[in-house]
């Protein structure tokens, strides 16, 4: 024990900034969202000194540049935004989380490393996934009087920490908790999906690159806990996006881990699907019509008028798109407090966002801010098309990234995913990673249609063939 804690603390003061952004990627999403960007500030700032002393020069890459762009943009929109400090605050968020794409494209430069940061998301993805599992499952005890109220692990794990904090502060801050929906560490079950969805992938890749069977079974287990956390959000775009991301795996990598994927996918498909029929009310009813599920109080048609909410959501959104030029090319302004404005006074909808993060982005930043969304998303897809993927290790993670990065987004299609700092954390560490991926796996940038086409050609042969496995350590 002796030795390891004094190779630790040599290798600290090797590189502590490396040290930081391992524990940054380890604790963010386990510490409260009013904490964790303090430990990203001291990480950045022990990196920036680091690299200072080293004479190094941060590099941001193309896809950074390109997301700096569309940052001051959004700082810009404050000039003509009805709600200032939103639109000032949001914009200085997203340049503050940015730091943490900065770290991992600079730091993460080895493929050891690559793997350690990987680990790193999917620890606190599964420690996520298992403090979501108790409370889910205490609260189904106590619903159905097998134990007392005393004995149901609290969600979200720091509520009453939380509305401590946010009474104190000089503004109001509203968050939508759940008894009776697993919401882990974060202060709701949909950032919580939003993790759990982008680490399923993720955990895939270390499941089936792994070199013992020790590490076999520990991954199999995160796995499982992800799969299962999932599931306790009762998220169905949640269960949806993660069926279908297992789908987009079994397909492009059947052909080289047929059996991992299938032992994942099988509890995968028993526990989302549950999830799904539950909040539909489908399955574990009273004789009454209430649904005594997990879902509590809500009765059948809770989640059939949720549906009809989010479809009523974008007919306004697009209607006032179309009526409004202005909005329509340049946006309202960043910050999501404008379109919660707009839905409220314009067609009485009391809601905080467009629950789609397109129509979202619209709404604040304009057609301009969408393109810059949709190019950042094509420069990340292309960055790992762009990879030889020659062995099983490195196509399966190009398969895995990008297929965490698709879903993530897929994920926002129903749910506006940038209103938390953790999601937008998660964003900046998925580009940073695939922005690291492509240094350390020395991708061939394409220039033409024909490279791009030679690519997806050498990216299907790889998949289709049988490659050397490289595994993990």
């Amino acid at each position: 024990m002796k030795e390891k804690l004094d190779y630790a603390q040599s290798a600290y003061k090797k590189d502590p900034a490396w040290a930081w952004l391992i524990f940054t990627l380890s604790s963010f999403f386990i510490l409260p969202e009013y904490i964790s960007p303090f430990i990203l500030f001291i990480a950045f700032i022990i990196f920036k000194v680091q690299w200072s002393k080293e004479k190094k020069k941060a590099r941001v890459g193309t896809i950074g540049k390109i997301e700096l762009c569309m940052m001051c943009y959004m700082m810009l929109s404050a000039l003509w935004s009805d709600t200032i400090m939103d639109s000032i605050a949001m914009a200085a968020l997203w340049f503050g989380m940015f730091l943490i794409q900065v770290m991992i494209f600079n730091l993460a430069r080895t493929k050891e490393r690559i793997d350690t940061l990987l680990k790193s998301i999917v620890f606190g993805a599964s420690m996520n996934g298992l403090l979501a599992s108790l409370q889910i499952v205490s609260y189904m005890l106590y619903d159905r009087e097998v134990i007392a109220k005393d004995w149901v692990l609290v969600t979200p794990f720091y509520k009453v920490l939380d509305k401590a904090v946010y009474s104190a502060l000089p503004f109001k801050i509203m968050t939508n908790t759940f008894d009776d929906r697993a919401s882990g560490f974060f202060s709701n079950p949909n950032l919580l999906a939003t993790l759990l969805v982008i680490s399923f992938p993720i955990s895939i890749y270390l499941l089936i690159n792994a070199k013992s069977k020790r590490n076999k079974v520990l991954y199999y287990a995160a796995n499982i806990l992800i799969t299962c956390g999932i599931s306790a959000t009762m998220s169905r775009a949640g269960c949806v996006i993660a069926l279908g991301g297992w789908i987009l795996l079994f397909v492009l990598l059947v052909k080289k881990s047929v059996r991992d994927l299938i032992s994942v996918g099988i509890p995968a498909f028993a526990v989302l699907i549950a999830s799904i029929l539950t909040r539909y009310g489908l399955i574990f009813q009273d004789n009454d019509t209430a649904v005594t599920t997990i879902v509590g109080a809500a009765t059948t048609g809770e989640a059939r008028k949720s549906s009809a909410t989010h479809f009523e959501i974008w007919q306004s959104v697009i209607d006032y798109l179309g009526d409004h030029i202005d909005v329509f090319l340049f946006g309202n302004g960043f910050g999501c407090e404008g379109t919660s404005n707009v839905l409220h006074s314009v067609y009485d909808l009391s809601k905080p966002h467009a629950h789609n993060f397109i129509l979202e982005f619209w709404m604040e930043i304009g057609l301009i801010g969408v393109i810059f969304i949709l190019a950042i998303i094509i420069m990340a897809v292309r960055r790992m098309v762009e990879i030889n993927a020659d062995t099983t290790k490195k196509y399966s993670l190009m398969v895995c990234m990008t297929t965490s990065l698709l879903i993530f987004f897929g994920f926002g299609l129903t749910d506006y995913i940038f209103g938390s700092p953790k999601q937008i954390f998660m964003l900046m560490m998925l580009l940073g990673l695939i922005q690291a991926i492509y240094y350390t796996y020395n991708g061939a940038e394409m220039k033409n249609f024909d490279d791009l086409k030679q690519a997806l050609q050498r990216a299907f042969k790889n998949g289709t063939r049988k490659s050397k496995r490289v595994h993990l350590k």
